[in-house]
């Protein structure tokens, strides 16, 4: 099997370097597909351009790296209140569940940045209405997708189960306005650490599913094949990040591989998508990592996994974002 890969009637997977940023180049005509109307409203499916990139500007000058510079005291102060929370709850169970308390966190930051305060998660040690809904809406989207129609079909049921769910995008739809009207009103650490930062999101990005993209009018020749107008073409950052041609020993970590990158694995290094179409939240994203790496390890340098903890519960599942099948990382500090 190649990199070009049919894998439905009108849908072909690509898993080359070129290929992808190709794909990712709105410039070069290729639309977010139909694919995208199945996930319903926000940033990530809207199709039409001209309202992308408005809302993409509305929110591009408080993730800037200019105005994180002033946020990042309110990180840190978050950072370290995580570190307390996972040294507390270690001395009282034996371990600790960062993957609880990172997740908490990353909330409550984000909660503090855009709605202008905090959700105060950390300080309660649980998730809130927000979260709840959040978590469960996305595996509810990608379901939506797999089998639409038929879920927006069942929404106009007397179900209850059905109708919790709609409750809950309305939910959703509202905290993405309440922030929307908050924003239009207010409009690293060192080398070794980026090494291993960026090993760990070589295969473990967040966002490392299928983005779906149309072929413009004219069609597309990549390789030997050749792909008519609205072929629906895929890329992922998954499958690319672990192209033995372009990383060798693609399953192992191996920081080391980022002392003297080729050309090829930084054009082949996508953990937050592509340009124009790259991660509106990636600056955020990297102060958090610096931040939560360098605190953690300064705090808990012998920390060891905990042997409760199998191999299954750190199984990746992706619904829209990935996550460990177990819903929990338990760590030894």
């Amino acid at each position: 099997m190649g990199p070009i890969v049919r894998v439905g009637p009108r849908e072909i997977a690509v898993n080359t370097s070129e290929g992808v940023k190709t794909i990712q180049k709105v410039q070069r005509g290729f639309a977010k597909s139909e694919w995208y109307d199945k996930t319903g409203p926000g940033l990530i499916g809207m199709r039409d351009r001209e309202k992308h990139s408005h809302r993409r500007r509305l929110l591009a000058h408080p993730l800037s790296n200019t105005a994180l510079q002033d946020f990042e005291p309110l990180v840190q102060a978050m950072v370290d209140l995580a570190m307390e929370k996972i040294r507390h709850e270690s001395r009282r169970l034996g371990h600790a569940d960062v993957y609880k308390w990172f997740g908490l966190m990353a909330t409550d930051i984000i909660g503090d940045l855009t709605f202008g305060s905090s959700f105060r998660m950390l300080e309660q040690g649980r998730g809130n209405q927000y979260t709840d809904d959040l978590q469960s809406t996305l595996h509810q989207v990608h379901m939506r997708i797999v089998l639409y129609p038929l879920l927006d079909i069942l929404a106009y049921l007397p179900l209850k189960q059905a109708r919790e769910v709609g409750e809950k995008f309305k939910r959703i739809g509202g905290y993405g306005k309440e922030s929307m009207k908050r924003l239009k009103h207010a409009q690293a650490t060192g080398a070794l650490l980026l090494l291993y930062s960026s090993e760990a999101l070589r295969l473990y990005g967040t966002a490392s599913g299928s983005h779906h993209c149309s072929v413009p009018a004219g069609g597309w020749q990549i390789e030997d094949y050749y792909l008519p107008p609205s072929t629906v073409v895929t890329s992922q950052a998954y499958s690319l990040h672990r192209r033995p041609e372009t990383f060798e020993e693609p399953f192992s970590f191996k920081p080391e591989r980022w002392l003297d990158p080729t050309a090829e694995m930084q054009m082949a290094f996508i953990p937050f998508g592509e340009r124009p179409r790259i991660c509106i939240g990636i600056n955020l994203a990297y102060v958090e990592l610096r931040l939560t790496t360098a605190a953690f390890f300064r705090a808990f340098k012998g920390a060891v996994v905990d042997p409760a903890l199998a191999d299954d519960d750190m199984h990746l599942e992706n619904y829209t974002l990935i996550s460990p099948k177990g819903r929990k990382c338990l760590v030894q500090v």
